[in-house]
């Protein structure tokens, strides 16, 4: 069910290898956060339907309204990682090398 992540060499890595592995760890991590979601939407959905009382459903709904509140938290993480990595991107002169590939 879950895909092993490759090993990432930290001792030989180029810069680009290195923005690279943190790209694709990046992606591995938005996923993951979407299949959290998508777990967590059916979670309010079995609960909706097999919920005894309103308070039975309230706890649930607490419960994932936390867990999406985590999500975010992650997510304005994620954001700044792309914002840091867009910074060494320019620095490193990738951005110029992959304009050129697409003339």
């Amino acid at each position: 069910m879950f895909k092993s992540v490759s090993n990432i060499r930290i001792s030989d890595a180029s810069l680009e290898q290195a923005l690279n592995d943190i790209i694709k760890s990046i992606a591995a991590e938005e996923i993951a956060l979407a299949k959290i979601l998508n777990l967590e939407g059916e979670i309010i959905q079995k609960s909706r339907k097999g919920a005894r009382n309103i308070k039975e459903f309230v706890v649930v709904n607490e419960s994932v309204n936390s867990i999406i509140e985590n999500i975010i938290k992650l997510q304005r993480l994620t954001q700044d990682k792309l914002d840091f990595l867009e910074g060494l991107f320019q620095g490193s002169g990738c951005f110029k090398e992959c304009d050129e590939l697409e003339e």
